[in-house]
């Protein structure tokens, strides 16, 4: 290697060293500590209770974490170890203080405990998601051969459209959904009108209660020590409470940040991706036709119509206010047809088959 491919490794080698540090820099200054004029980057060390210091801290964000089933305040610290980011979450409760350096009085360190902000929360019922609904959808149903003796075949594909009511919202929990249908297909021209009762599961995605929190006015404010004063410490004036009177203030007797505030209520969410299983059944109805009915027949016994059936579903997580379902389902169905050797006398064929079913719809829902 000459001398000028050896000075130009060194240069790609300085160059790369540099990008990562400074891409590292980047990634640690999310809320980057105060900077003395003419300062690029500040750094600090946290005193923690136990006497454990974590030095070269780049910057600290206000965050809230779950502890022994409750939300506490905490930092996000993050650090530079090698020029390379690390980060760790602390409990307020466990720092002592924080010491920045350059900001004190003659550019010296600047040692200031970090309080935890003002808490409030809303003390109203949660709105809740909508758990009533309406489904209209069209179907498709290819049905297998006859399964009985004296079987009419079902014509496929078949045609119709099903209606779906759940008006009991949440009566059976937040995964069960209780509903009431009905519809209308055509096999081959008769017209059948089925009934079902429609139990339904959600799989994932269910609406949850969950507490909503928010740090204002930024995760990254704290009140910071007056570098002039040496004997006491001086904060900034309180800000104004941002929320309404709606909203009340966690009562508390250790010191806290007036210039921050942490703002928690419950509220509610669901997934748009929410797959569920259902399970459905009920009695089939004529519609008019010749051949309806149970009599007069030689077999009237025979006569009995019914469907029940299995499947699964979603709405459409980008077009929330559409539904898919693909199910399996049993059908039961009679038709009287002449007996030649009977006079005036019917045989009541049955029709036990199979089907795979498609629906795809329309969805409204709203609550109870």
């Amino acid at each position: 290697m000459n001398f000028a491919e050896r000075l130009l490794f060194v240069a790609v080698t300085i160059v790369t060293i540099t990008i990562n540090a400074l891409a590292q820099t980047n990634e640690c200054t999310e809320c980057p500590l105060p900077k003395a004029p003419g300062q690029t980057v500040n750094y600090a060390d946290i005193l923690m209770r136990n006497g454990e210091v974590i030095y070269n801290v780049i910057s600290i964000k206000r965050v809230s974490i779950q502890k022994f089933g409750t939300d506490q305040q905490a930092l996000s610290v993050k650090m530079l170890r090698d020029t390379k980011c690390s980060d760790t979450t602390l409990l307020l409760s466990d720092i002592d203080r924080l010491q920045i350096k350059s900001l004190g009085p003659g550019g010296g360190t600047l040692a200031t405990p970090i309080y935890p902000a003002r808490e409030f929360y809303l003390n109203k019922e949660v709105e809740r998601i909508p758990a009533s609904f309406l489904e209209f959808t069209p179907l498709v149903m290819i049905s297998g051969s006859a399964e009985s003796k004296r079987n009419v075949n079902f014509s496929n594909p078949i045609i119709g459209a099903e209606l779906l009511v759940a008006p009991f919202g949440r009566m059976l929990g937040e995964k069960l959904a209780l509903a009431l249908g009905g519809g209308a297909f055509i096999e081959g021209s008769r017209l059948r009108v089925p009934l079902s009762v429609h139990l339904r599961l959600s799989l994932i995605g269910a609406p949850e209660e969950i507490y909503e929190t928010e740090i204002l006015p930024s995760p990254c404010k704290f009140r910071q020590r007056d570098p002039n004063r040496t004997t006491e410490i001086a904060f900034e004036p309180s800000a104004s409470v941002p929320v309404g009177s709606e909203y009340e203030e966690l009562v508390s007797t250790e010191v806290r940040d007036s210039s921050v505030f942490y703002i928690k209520k419950r509220t509610q969410r669901q997934s748009n991706w929410r797959p569920f299983l259902f399970v459905e059944g009920g009695p089939i109805l004529n519609g008019g036709f010749d051949g309806q009915g149970k009599n007069p027949s030689v077999n009237p016994d025979d006569y009995g119509q019914y469907m029940f059936g299995a499947g699964v579903g979603t709405p459409l997580p980008w077009v929330p206010w559409l539904t898919a379902s693909l199910a399996w389902r049993y059908n039961r169905m009679n038709v009287r047809t002449p007996c030649p050797s009977c006079d005036t006398y019917y045989f009541q064929n049955i029709n036990e088959s199979h089907s795979v079913v498609l629906k795809i719809g329309m969805r409204f829902e709203w609550s109870r």
